[in-house]
């Protein structure tokens, strides 16, 4: 599963605040009134709404758990392919952990050739 650009992540949050008519400062204080531990500056929370974040700190992690925006993108599963999936590792696998984990490897450098 791959994850969403910033740039999308940001413009989701910034619709879900134009819908429920709140500013940035006044989810931040939400966000303080629901746990103080958990902090997130204006300032931060504005930088997500741009897009202008690198990674998915704890702080990023916190905005968007609170909007219920999601980080992953979303994605139908073809249950052909699925199928097809499952039937080569029955295939191959040994059912021990060595060849659990190599395979896992492969399907994953396989998967990166595949976004390509």
């Amino acid at each position: 599963m791959s994850t969403r650009t910033p740039q999308a992540i940001g413009a989701e949050l910034r619709n879900w605040l134009t819908a429920r008519s709140l500013t940035e400062s006044e989810l931040s204080a939400l966000i303080k009134a629901r746990n103080p531990n958990d902090w997130v500056s204006q300032s931060w929370i504005s930088r997500i709404c741009n897009g202008d974040f690198v990674r998915l700190s704890r702080k990023t992690r916190i905005v968007l758990n609170y909007a219920n925006i999601r980080v992953e993108e979303s994605f139908d599963v073809d249950p052909k392919g699925e199928q097809i999936i499952q039937t080569a590792v029955s295939d191959v696998w040994d059912g021990s952990l060595r060849t659990a984990q190599a395979l896992a490897g492969i399907l994953r450098s396989a998967g990166r050739l595949a976004q390509k």
